[in-house]
């Protein structure tokens, strides 16, 4: 595998970071290149916390790109 190593833990920053970037329409590849991580890294961060948001799993299938 090539490219950054992932990044251990998120910080609550980096997690604010992802849910404001997640609301404005950015799709998990651009939060991924934004904050250092692989888009399935981003992913895996939403859907564990899609209940907290109200988030659809369906849409954050959709908005993978």
């Amino acid at each position: 595998m090539t490219g950054r190593a992932p990044k251990a833990t998120w910080t609550k920053d980096d997690i604010k970071t992802l849910q404001a970037q997640w609301q404005t329409g950015s799709s998990t590849k651009q939060i991924g290149v934004k904050l250092g991580r692989s888009p399935y890294a981003v992913k895996t961060m939403i859907c564990r916390h899609r209940d907290d948001w109200g988030l659809e799993y369906r849409y954050i299938q959709r908005h993978d790109t």
